[in-house]
């Protein structure tokens, strides 16, 4: 029953996509990157799922910055999706998700992996970077980060920051600092 009337609130899907090139927002003269909602498969998700996709390539922006989704909103799920480049920005960064946050909607982020290199300044994590809604609930299960989490402020893992959600099943096998 649960997944017919999830079915009909989905408004996007995306399935087995691949992303093997550089991805960087707009910069200026002086290579000061601007851009928000970047992501290696896609900068900007409300409502919908994204399933069984890859990054390969660089990602680079300014905030909400992800190896897969830059920033989700609403209903949303990530399943078996993979990260294998380096993640770079100044703050909401994630190797999986940069941002994530709904007003009365569930995020799940599921059997996803990083192995990219996750940089920043603040809220930066190997799946995760930032999530901050009284009334959404960020769930990660079974995901897993192998690559390196560096920054200054709400560092981790698996998740720099949540306000509202559990981390079930989840390893971080990366260094972070």
């Amino acid at each position: 029953y649960w997944m017919s009337e999830l079915s009909k609130m989905i408004a996007v899907n995306i399935y087995q996509c691949v992303n093997q090139g550089i991805v960087k927002g707009i910069s200026d003269e002086e290579n000061y990157i601007y851009s928000n909602g970047i992501g290696g498969i896609v900068g900007e998700l409300g409502c919908g799922n994204v399933m069984s996709s890859y990054n390969y390539g660089i990602v680079e922006g300014r905030e909400m910055v992800g190896g897969i989704v830059g920033e989700m909103y609403g209903w949303c799920m990530l399943d078996d999706n993979y990260n294998n480049g380096n993640v770079n920005g100044y703050e909401y960064v994630g190797g999986i998700v940069g941002s994530a946050y709904a007003d009365t909607e569930h995020i799940y982020i599921t059997r996803c992996n990083n192995k990219g290199n996750v940089c920043g300044m603040s809220y930066v994590g190997g799946i995760l970077g930032y999530e901050s809604q009284d009334e959404c609930s960020v769930y990660i299960t079974e995901s897993q980060n192998k690559g390196t989490v560096e920054g200054s402020c709400c560092v981790a893992g698996i998740a720099g920051y949540i306000h509202n959600g559990a981390v079930i099943d989840c390893l971080n096998d990366g260094t972070v600092k």
